[in-house]
């Protein structure tokens, strides 16, 4: 009887233990707006720095334009953005 009652209190031990660890695991995810934030933000920046790179390039408007077909493409297909958002991040990237 001494046996199983140890048996019995090392796997109720490891059992929380291992209840603990996978709770402690889980992040903090961050609310919709704040990664929509830093979604449009990263293509801001990556569209400065296309302009900035190819400011006297002849082919600064094709690449433009396919750099928003990129960025249309991963937007539709990204569920935080409704298709008027995209629409309206397009426009303001394509006036950068």
């Amino acid at each position: 009887m001494d046996i199983l009652t140890l048996v019995l209190i090392i796997l109720t031990a490891t059992a929380i233990y291992l209840i603990i660890k996978k709770n402690s695991r889980k992040q903090a995810s961050k609310p919709a707006h704040i990664k929509k934030g830093e979604i449009t933000n990263s293509y801001r920046d990556a569209m400065r720095k296309l302009v900035k790179e190819n400011k006297d390039s002849a082919n600064l408007a094709s690449k433009k334009s396919l750099y928003l077909k990129q960025v249309h493409n991963e937007l539709h297909n990204n569920i935080f953005f409704t298709d008027q958002e995209v629409k309206e991040i397009i426009q303001e990237l394509a006036s950068i």
